[in-house]
């Protein structure tokens, strides 16, 4: 590891007008860039100690709030157009091709599911992607499936509590604590968001054969939120490469196991960059 990274945070405006927080965790001798794509509920702090460890092993190492969620602006919990987050996105991925290094997209849960479409979009694409237990589906009932689309257009902005335990996610006592005293956490979802999540895992479901980019899929075998078998099918595309986590639940990489984690996605790095 080299020296501590120097880290910073600032806020821009965005092409739709609306504020946007983004941090860096800026590496001393990078030798790849990475962008985080946090998910549901949470923000870009949550990833501190991932950027942190990120960037200390030479990856320089950027992040955003997603709009409505943490610092960023918006109606809290809630995007009118899906196409909002993909452009976020392909702005901050722009951020990372000044160096000239190879770019890659880290994508958590929901932020995964966000990165596997933007990789089957026209914007300009990273060189790798890391997912980290891609929200690609969900255990909702069929009846919600079919509602959700309805209520969207109804009532889009009304809000329901996230169906998020975080003794689910969690295995360490302290990361539970953190997040229940974390101010920036959204509890509850508009049905409109809801509803575009659902219709973007079933669109992705459908176009599997799209996501062609070198991937390294990360998942833990006791995640009960994502269940691992919601990857099975990204796992045998020729281009992903799966690695399960015994005993580990859903946020991961914001647990002291996630060390470990993210010790295997900068050897992953270096080896599909020669690094």
């Amino acid at each position: 590891m080299t020296a501590p990274p120097a880290t910073s945070m600032e806020i821009v405006t965005t092409r739709g007008g609306v504020t946007e927080l983004r941090r860096r965790w800026e590496a001393e001798d990078p030798w790849a860039s990475l962008l985080i794509v946090h998910g549901l509920a949470e923000h870009s702090g949550r990833y501190r100690n991932v950027g942190a460890r990120l960037a200390a092993a030479g990856i320089d190492t950027h992040a955003f709030d997603l709009m409505g969620f943490g610092a960023s602006g918006g109606t809290r919990a809630d995007i009118a157009d899906w196409h909002t987050y993909l452009f976020q996105l392909s702005d901050n991925l722009a951020r990372l091709l000044d160096r000239g290094l190879p770019r890659v997209v880290l994508g958590h849960s929901v932020g995964g599911l966000l990165t596997i479409d933007y990789a089957m979009s026209r914007h300009r694409q990273p060189d790798l992607v890391v997912l980290n237990a891609p929200a690609v589906d969900a255990v909702v009932p069929a009846w919600k499936r079919r509602a959700s689309p309805i209520l969207a257009g109804l009532v889009p902005t009304l809000t329901l509590a996230n169906p998020i335990n975080p003794d689910e996610i969690f295995n360490d006592p302290t990361a539970v604590a953190g997040y229940l005293a974390d101010p920036l956490l959204e509890p509850r979802t508009t049905v409109r968001l809801g509803a575009h999540l659902l219709g973007t895992m079933d669109r992705v479901a459908a176009s599997l054969d799209r996501f062609t980019p070198p991937c390294l899929l990360t998942h833990g075998e006791d995640d009960t939120l994502v269940p691992p078998a919601t990857s099975d099918a990204l796992a045998r595309l020729p281009n992903v490469e799966r690695r399960l986590y015994p005993g580990v639940r859903h946020a991961s990489l914001q647990e002291p196991v996630g060390a470990m984690i993210i010790d295997d996605i900068v050897a992953w790095i270096r080896t599909m960059t020669d690094h």
